[in-house]
């Protein structure tokens, strides 16, 4: 399933992955573009201006809006970060004076409006890697209602959040 639906000009992301120019390992950049002949993000890096192309499972997407599950309540944050090595995102938590804590990605509530790549489905596979938009969050399902589209062919689909990532 490769899709329409790409993270737009503009996206402030962060790169892993990488095999060449390792010194982008981690580092912001923003995104310029989608080569569709080589399947990978263009990206121009902030602290050297290097350009990049970097394929969509090495791309972190910095969240706009996102909420947090703490201590039963559900509270708004901003990420501001991801360790690809223990796979748990930096966030501080609105109205605590900075306080930056580190959590996984089931703990985070997407917003509508928020791209999320497809992971680590067994049934659906050809879904795997494709990028969607966040419709909403269905309490009762435990599952984000997701929009697909591919031409003029769309989707909905219903995901856990372990099968989703920014």
């Amino acid at each position: 399933w490769h899709n329409d639906f790409r993270l737009p000009a503009g996206t402030l992301v962060r790169v892993y992955g990488l095999v060449r120019l390792r010194r982008n390992e981690g580092k912001l950049g923003k995104i310029e573009g989608y080569e569709d002949r080589r399947g990978c993000y263009i990206v121009k890096m902030i602290s050297n201006e290097d350009r990049i192309y970097v394929p969509p499972s090495g791309i972190r997407h910095m969240l706009k809006s996102v909420q947090i599950r703490e201590d039963g309540q559900v509270k708004r944050c901003r990420v501001t970060g991801y360790n690809s090595s223990d796979g748990k995102y930096k966030v501080i938590i609105k109205g605590t004076r900075g306080r930056e804590r580190h959590c996984l990605w089931s703990d985070l509530i997407l917003s509508p409006g928020e791209y999320v790549t497809i992971t680590g489905l067994t049934k659906q596979t050809e879904y795997n890697g494709a990028t969607g938009k966040v419709k909403r969050w269905s309490q009762e399902e435990g599952r984000y209602v997701i929009a697909l589209r591919r031409g003029y062919t769309k989707a909905i689909i219903r995901l856990k959040p372990a099968n989703l990532q920014a």
